[in-house]
């Protein structure tokens, strides 16, 4: 299945699990986590995965708490939250019968469970524009309004900031709508132009990281946390061109320091051996 620009979210395989391999070799236990994708098995496929196990302990730490509150959470609860993060595509072994949710496949697997595929159609893109925000003043309250299944990260934003937000929550408002046009995307930079008939923000499905930098026309934009885990750019009104780049300050002090050590190095190496021009 095409997944586009968005990622996909594989639930946790249940305890009750019991394998059916041609035979009792290891290879049919690697065979299956691919064939189910288990784990990182997504990354084998080169497929974007969000909300999977920490491995290494370095997960962005409110990511990690959003995987953990999924584990627990009702799938009406987890629906959200998921779009929030741009999730088109489920796996999971759960019948699921959901407003929005459609069943595009079954996953043949050596197991006695059966596992489907399902496209979100609720999903935020990985970069949406949005006019409705609401402010949580504390991480509780954004998990709470986050996972409630009523939010529409389609259209809405909610913001754990101090600073006023630029457009306020109404039923009555129009969903907003700008036009994106993207002039750069890589690993590490993202830039457009963007047109839009009102104020909003630009909401990154993206983990808030430091060393990130943002501007709008040239100048430096704030970056608010948004949606508890990602990232949100305000927007007035108009035509813009936002850029995201990652430019963290560690990286630079340290190719500085590095660039003194070979410079020393090269010093004391033409000094020992006596080197002159």
């Amino acid at each position: 299945q095409e997944i586009g620009d968005g990622r996909l979210f594989r639930a946790d395989v249940p305890t009750n699990a019991a394998g059916k391999a041609p035979s009792g070799e290891m290879m049919w236990l690697s065979r299956w986590s691919l064939d189910i994708l288990s784990g990182y098995a997504g990354y084998t496929y080169g497929i974007p995965v969000i909300f999977h196990e920490d491995a290494n302990n370095l997960g962005q730490k409110y990511i990690v708490l959003l995987t953990k509150t999924i584990e627990r959470l009702a799938w009406e609860r987890k629906l959200p939250v998921l779009s929030a993060g741009a999730v088109t595509l489920i796996l999971t072994h759960e019948e699921l019968d959901m407003p929005g949710i459609e069943r595009v496949a079954e996953v043949p697997n050596f197991s006695n469970l059966r596992f489907f595929l399902y496209r979100n159609a609720r999903a935020a893109a990985r970069v949406t524009f949005v006019a409705d925000a609401r402010r949580a003043a504390t991480d509780a309250e954004a998990l709470a309004l986050l996972s409630d299944p009523s939010f529409a990260p389609q259209q809405q934003v909610i913001l754990s900031t101090d600073e006023p937000v630029v457009a306020q929550a109404s039923p009555q408002r129009p969903a907003a709508d700008a036009n994106i046009q993207i002039l750069e995307h890589s690993v590490n930079a993202w830039r457009a132009h963007v047109t839009t008939a009102q104020n909003g923000y630009l909401v990154f499905a993206e983990p808030f990281y430091p060393g990130w930098e943002a501007t709008v026309d040239g100048q430096p934009a704030p970056q608010l946390r948004a949606n508890l885990a990602f990232t949100a750019i305000p927007l007035s009104a108009g035509e813009h061109v936002v850029t995201r780049r990652y430019a963290p300050k560690r990286f630079y002090e340290g190719a500085v320091i590095s660039l003194g050590f070979i410079a020393l190095t090269l010093a004391l190496t033409r000094k020992r051996f006596g080197i002159v021009k």
